[in-house]
């Protein structure tokens, strides 16, 4: 598993990424291409989105801290 510092420059360089695809598309459509051309551009942003939204899963899950085992039973030993 990556570390929440690495999920953060992955998230950086695919929100780059993104935008350039999502100017190409654009490009794409100003210049007139075919369906197929501007079909194939909106499915791989639309993968390149789905990426982003899992690997930002994964960071917030990281952002969850558990509470050790060991904390646990320290816990558990101060109750009455």
């Amino acid at each position: 598993m990556s570390t929440r510092a690495e999920i953060e420059c992955y998230l950086a360089e695919g929100a780059g990424l993104i935008r350039q695809a999502e100017e190409c598309a654009s490009r794409l459509a100003k210049v007139g291409a075919c369906e197929g051309q501007r079909l194939m551009a909106a499915q791989i942003i639309k993968a390149m989105q789905r990426l982003m939204w899992s690997m930002e899963q994964h960071r917030t899950s990281l952002e969850r801290v558990p509470i050790s085992w060991k904390h646990k039973r320290h816990l558990r030993s101060r109750q009455p």
